[in-house]
């Protein structure tokens, strides 16, 4: 009987941090977005001009020394995408 409460609260536990780290992620991201601006004096709907794919967009991030490294989505079935039109980050997919 204990397994059967345990077993689901501790999923429940897993896929909140996992979505607690996607939303973090988002965030550096928009934040790190939100410098790459600044720096090159472009605003945010036309951050990634010219760059069509969200991996080429962190790369040019990663390039200006404002991301490390290409952030990977802890939840299954979602990914980081870029939307021009609302000029942010955002956590697509599953949820």
């Amino acid at each position: 009987i204990l397994a059967a409460v345990a077993i689901p609260n501790l999923m429940t536990i897993t896929r909140r941090s996992q979505e607690g780290a996607d939303i973090a992620n988002v965030k550096i991201l928009n934040d790190a977005t939100a410098a790459y601006c600044s720096m090159h004096s472009i605003a945010p709907d036309q951050a990634f001009d010219g760059l069509s794919t969200d991996a080429a967009r962190m790369q040019a991030l990663i390039s200006d020394g404002l991301l490390i490294a290409i952030p990977s989505p802890q939840e299954n079935g979602v990914s980081f995408a870029w939307s021009a039109d609302s000029a942010a980050w955002a956590v697509v997919g599953a949820g």
